[in-house]
């Protein structure tokens, strides 16, 4: 049940960083029910998150966007990642085993 709901915040902060970078404009405010449906339609732009990503351009897109290849940098980025996610994940107590039974 914690993975789901950690799942479940992931997916939503996605969603939240996709509507401030490609949908909010900064001239108008949505007020909550605009930003409630600008998650829905920034759903669309989840995929541009990961191809903004250095690790993804560093490692996948350098061909297109006429870069060098650098997986040194890709693979570093990744790891610094996975070993936050982990930290986080350890701190919130998912996957810990409970001495309740």
């Amino acid at each position: 049940a914690a993975l789901v709901g950690a799942a479940a915040l992931v997916a939503w902060n996605l969603l939240l960083i996709a509507n401030f970078v490609y949908l909010i404009r900064v001239d108008v405010d949505p007020g909550y029910l605009g930003l409630l449906s600008g998650q829905v339609k920034a759903a669309a732009y989840v995929p541009r998150l990961f191809a903004s990503g250095d690790a993804v351009r560093s490692l996948v897109l350098w061909p297109v966007l006429h870069r060098t290849f650098d997986p040194l940098l890709g693979v570093s980025l990744l790891l610094v990642e996975a070993a936050a996610s982990a930290l986080a994940l350890r701190l919130a107590g998912v996957g810990s085993r409970s001495l309740h039974a």
